[in-house]
């Protein structure tokens, strides 16, 4: 056994760069721990307690795996990305780095002179600390790395005499003559063989070390320049998005697919309010529906209300009724409507004018005191010219989740086209009384109705949404399911299900769909003409859940990083530890939670005690209305026990303290935060955002996933409230709807991180909260693929604007482009109506108010000079913003005077264009339609190969040259878009169109469509967003020849096979082709080989003779 230093604590930290992966890190190795593995169990044969120290620990097959190896980073990132290592004052440092200097390389020739630096950044913080460094092992690119690598290793003996000529404890280490090439696994990463030498160099040296004395007490850990500290870190977050970290438990199931079951509770009223005047609404939001009879010319509504039963579902035992809205005179009653707009429980007092279809509400505010009428507020038109009409109208709540936990309750507008099913969508947004509409349009096609079905959105498997169903003529119901989705507010509809099949002798007019028992399940009703209906109670079961709801992300193990639990909708649970830390790392421990039988629903995870493990938690629905608390949780006062908290519907949060006994106690309510204006219960979170140990308050937007906190200031003394600063933004930008949004800290760094969720299986996108030193440049995130604050912050010194030869799709991304333009977008959107142009809005947006017309085809239209870099336009992003589409503008300017110029070169070479292609006598007309088909395919035919000389052309695809898919939809993409165009635009009034016509429609169809890309509609947003995405059109705009270069591809689309895109937008069952006979006029009908593959009446009526030439052609 070896004796080291007297038994001292040895402190290490290990540090190294190495691309692709560090060999720290452990790349290549079989079990991904390197050398480190090996080092520590040699060193655990000595006395010595030892200790790895740093900021990496993804492995898992180690009981320290601490470290500071960095994937992919030169000396200087080290330098910076290992503060977390040097400042925890380890009394040794194995340092092998330089390695991907060389391999890149980025001046290697300086790079001696980088680590020396790097090292006595090291001993400044631990002076007496033992640095290990290494010559790098060797590589298998013996032409170009290993050259390099020789030279700095060559350089390494005389600096490390020179830092010991100084006094500092500094030993060599001869990696390169340890290891062989035979020990590298690929170009530069060792196998195990070859980590087993690393660990027999590193404890060679650790012993010479200990030989000389030179090994003390490990030092005192300060707090790292650029450390996660919240008092060193800029108040928002540095993210680097780590990718999918989880793809979803093993065992994650639904609970199948929704199957009937009905049980018959018989009539239920007698009857005394016709059919066509009943409505179901809860009126005091007791969570039954009540009946309203409301009158035909005035819309006054009288109540009866539903008793519940001994077992508290709705009894339908009905009060006697009572006047609880006076209506009004030439109000109809077929226009009222009855939906919860605030999410307070009780439904609202809805009207749809029959003439103007303006929408207005009246909130409802409760019954008066004594004999008091009950109150309504009213709060004026809710909607207008939306198209809403008092046949198509409906209130649903399309986005709740199961059991309302996740769900605002708040009624979402749709307009249901009864004749061909089509339902559109407005999502209501609001925070208080007054919704806010989000246009969702068209959310189900109605593709799968039958002429004679009515259709009805009603939640007819209780998982909180309205699902689609269809009642047919013999009142069966078929269904589709509302399901949730990750990037999109929208329903995903599973397939058909049988809901009903409907009891015999009914017709689908006396079918309501509603939840009268109270369960959340829409009940079947057989209603009579004069009000009298029966019911069947929906016991169905299946097709409620969703695999991904089910999980919780939460300390298990209590070693400070969220672990993965999966909840079955009945309570069970199966658990994975977080090993990776930010990586797609899980040790499995399987089925961990048993005989539990309680909804998911009602489940919380949370620390109740002192142990630092998550608690399993049941809050019962009769103890209050559970569906407020988010999470149980948040741990309010930073004593490591989770706190109980209740918020109302504004997001004001009264918090109880757990005292920490055994029972559970809880301390006096206390307000600790009003609530933020326009917020609700549902969008808030708690989390530690900034790595202070204190829990901040958090708003995830419900559509977009965007976030902003309020960061925890402490307490204040006088009345124990939380004192919170003014709001920041978290998390800009997303895919991700708020549902799917989990907020948690994986890495164990004390900072919540960022996921997005798939509710389909679970996965789990990841975005790591990483500090962003407030001593470093804003740039200080462009390495490694890192978000940061703003794109505002990016200024025009950052590397990704000065280096042209970097690729654009870095520049673009680095520099935070698509969130400039997203803004942009944004800011045109809130100013659409002022009356300036798409162009001149974004423009302006960026400082560049110039009164660009990107969309008006001449030369004087602003949108010809790109620009440089001037942080007078808000930063670097606009540079290259605005860059994209002037490049767009001229490229399209280009093409236009080029048709006109080739049009005029060949306008008298093919003769009369219809005679030629399309049969003009015809009497049905179809032989103009044949015309405006091939005119548009020309006019696509001729785009295609502009745009692949284009995408050829533009310096992104030089870089890019074996991106054909890339190349493909962009011109796909773009000769679609010019087909439809033309399909819309090119009319002819003649069917002798002359080629010189042809070109004109083509031209004026070309300008058409440089419009409607620049017009600031929806559509051409996407569109555009699409082609300058990921910095495609940054560079000046491409060149694309001559007429005379383009008249041969100009006669190839006149003469040759028509694109079969085109024949999808025309709509017609017409698949033309030119065939070129290759023979005279006059033999061509009696060749042979056309007479076997024509038939007689082509060969004589589809002839095409091209008399210059005297050429025979066939339109097939």
């Amino acid at each position: 056994m070896y004796f080291v230093a007297t038994s001292l604590k040895l402190h290490i930290s290990p540090t190294n760069s190495k691309l692709p992966s560090s060999i720290t890190w452990g790349a290549r190795s079989s079990d991904e721990n390197g050398y480190r593995k090996y080092l520590w169990d040699r060193l655990a044969q000595l006395e010595n307690k030892v200790d790895f120290v740093g900021m990496g620990y993804d492995n898992r097959r180690m009981s320290d795996p601490d470290h500071e190896g960095h994937r992919g980073k030169v000396i200087d990132e080290i330098s910076t990305l290992s503060s977390v290592g040097i400042s925890a004052a380890p009394n040794f440092v194995l340092l092998h780095a330089g390695t991907n200097d060389m391999n890149k390389p980025v001046d290697p020739e300086g790079a001696p002179a980088r680590l020396k630096n790097l090292i006595n950044k090291i001993l400044k913080v631990s002076p007496k600390a033992v640095v290990l460094v290494c010559q790098l092992v060797p590589s298998t690119k013996l032409q170009t790395t290993q050259p390099r690598i020789k030279a700095f290793n060559d350089a390494i003996p005389s600096l490390v005499e020179e830092l010991k000529n100084e006094g500092k404890r500094v030993i060599m280490v001869p990696m390169n003559d340890a290891l062989e090439l035979s020990d590298i696994d690929d170009d530069l990463h060792p196998n195990d063989e070859g980590y087993e030498k690393m660990a027999v160099e590193f404890t060679k040296a650790i012993l010479l070390a200990s030989s000389m004395n030179w090994i003390s007490e490990p030092g005192t850990p300060v707090t790292p320049t650029g450390s996660s500290s919240a008092d060193r870190c800029k108040s928002t977050p540095w993210w680097y998005s780590a990718g999918t970290i989880a793809t979803g438990a093993k065992v994650a199931t639904s609970d199948s697919s929704f199957h009937q079951r009905w049980s018959r509770m018989g009539p239920v009223h007698d009857g005394d309010c016709p059919r066509d005047r009943i409505h179901f609404m809860d009126l005091d939001g007791d969570g039954f529906k009540d009946l309203a009879c409301v009158e035909a010319d005035t819309g006054k509504s009288k109540v009866m209300m539903n008793i519940p039963d001994g077992n508290g579902k709705g009894g339908m035992n009905w009060r006697k009724a009572e006047t609880m809205a006076s209506g009004k005179k030439s109000r109809l009653g077929a226009g009222v409507r009855f939906a919860d707009l605030n999410g307070d429980g009780r439904d609202d007092y809805i009207y749809v004018h029959l003439i103007t279809g303006d929408v207005s509400a009246w909130i409802n505010r409760g019954k008066g005191e004594g004999d008091a009428p009950w109150q309504w507020q009213s709060i004026g038109v809710i909607a207008e010219a939306i198209g809403a009409t008092q046949k198509n109208l409906q209130f649903v709540d399309l986005n709740g989740e199961v059991g309302h936990l996740g769900g605002d309750r708040r009624a979402d507008l749709c307009l249901v086209n009864q004749e061909s099913g089509e339902v559109k969508a407005w999502i209501n947004n609001g925070a208080g009384i007054m919704p806010d509409w989000y246009r969702l349009d068209t959310i189900a096609t109605g593709a799968s109705k039958a002429a004679n079905d009515s259709v009805i959105l009603a939640d007819f498997t209780g998982e909180g949404r309205a699902d689609y169903m269809m009642v047919g003529a013999d009142a069966k119901v078929v269904g589709f399911i509302n399901r949730l989705q990750e990037e999109t507010i929208a329903p995903k509809w599973s397939l058909p299900v049988v809901v009903a099949e409907g009891p015999g002798e009914t017709n689908r007019e006396s079918i309501r769909l509603a939840d009268v028992t109270g369960d959340g399940k829409a009940d079947y009703l057989r209603m009579g003409k004069d009000g009298k209906f029966e019911v069947w109670e929906n016991v169905g079961r299946g097709g409620k859940y969703q695999a991904g709801e089910g999980v919780f992300l939460c300390d298990l193990d209590g070693d400070g990083a969220s672990d993965y639990f999966w909840i079955d909708h009945e309570g069970s649970g199966w658990a994975y530890l977080n090993k990776g830390r930010g990586s797609n790392a899980w040790d499995d421990l399987g089925q961990i939670m048993k005989n539990n039988p309680h909804p998911r629903e009602s489940i919380r995870m949370a620390r109740l005690t002192k142990s630092g493990r998550a608690d399993y938690i049941v809050v019962y629905d009769d103890i209050g209305q559970a569906w407020f608390w988010k999470n149980l949780g948040p741990n309010l006062n930073k004593d490591g026990l989770d706190d109980y908290i209740y918020m109302n519907n504004d997001g004001a949060t009264v918090w109880w303290e757990n005292l920490g006994t055994i029972p559970i106690t809880w301390g006096p309510a206390t307000l600790v935060a009003d609530g933020p204006e326009g917020v609700i219960p549902q969008d808030v979170h708690f989390a530690d955002t900034n790595g202070d140990g204190l829990l901040d308050y958090f708003v995830v937007g419900r559509v977009t996933g965007k976030t902003r906190t309020w960061h925890n200031l402490g307490f204040r003394k006088e009345d124990g409230s939380i004192r919170w600063n003014t709001p920041l933004s978290f998390a800009d930008r997303t895919k991700s709807t708020g549902s799917a949004i989990k907020i948690a800290d994986m890495t164990g760094d004390g900072r919540a991180d960022y996921m997005s969720m798939d509710p389909e299986n679970g996965r789990l996108e990841f975005w790591h909260n990483r500090c962003w030193p407030l001593d470093e440049s804003s740039d200080g995130g462009s390495s490694g693929g890192s978000d940061q604050g703003s794109w505002k912050d990016i200024n025009c010194e950052h590397p990704s604007v000065v280096n042209y030869t970097s690729p654009a799709a870095d520049r673009w991304k680095n520099i935070r482009c698509d969130e400039a333009w997203e803004d942009a977008l944004d800011n045109w959107m809130s100013m659409s109506d002022t009356g300036l142009g798409f162009s001149a809005i974004i423009s302006g947006y960026f400082k560049m108010n110039e009164g660009k017309n990107c969309g008006n085809m001449v030369e004087e239209n602003n949108c010809y000079e790109t620009k440089m870099c001037d942080e007078r336009h808000g930063g670097a992003a606009p540079f290259l913003v605005m860059n994209s589409p002037v490049s767009l503008s001229q490229t399209l300017w280009n093409m236009i005077n080029l048709f006109g110029d080739a049009g005029e070169a060949i306008k008298g070479d093919i003769g009369l264009f219809a005679k030629t292609f399309a049969s003009p006598d015809r009497e049905d007309g179809v032989g103009l339609y044949v015309i405006l088909d091939i005119v548009a395919m020309g006019y696509a035919g001729i785009l295609a190969p502009f745009w692949s000389r284009w995408a050829q052309k533009v310096n992104w695809s030089k870089r890019n040259p074996n991106d054909f898919n890339t190349a493909k939809d962009i011109i796909n993409d773009e000769t679609y878009q010019a087909i439809t165009i033309a399909k819309d635009l090119i009319t002819l009034e003649s069917k002798d169109l002359e080629i010189s016509a042809i070109m004109r429609a083509w031209t004026g169809g070309m300008k058409s469509y440089a419009t409607r890309m620049f017009n600031g509609s929806e559509a051409s947003n996407k569109q555009l967003s699409k082609l300058i995405a990921s910095g495609k059109l940054i560079d000046p705009p491409a060149q694309l020849g001559n007429a005379t270069n383009i008249d041969l591809e100009l006669k190839k689309t006149l003469y040759g096979m028509m694109v079969p895109m085109a024949w999808r937008v025309a709509g017609r069952d017409l698949n033309p082709l030119i065939l070129d006979s290759g023979l005279s006029c006059k033999d061509a009908p009696n060749d042979k080989y056309i007479t076997n593959v024509l038939s007689e009446d082509t060969r004589k009526k589809r002839l095409i003779c091209d008399k210059g030439k005297n050429r025979g052609y066939y339109l097939v």
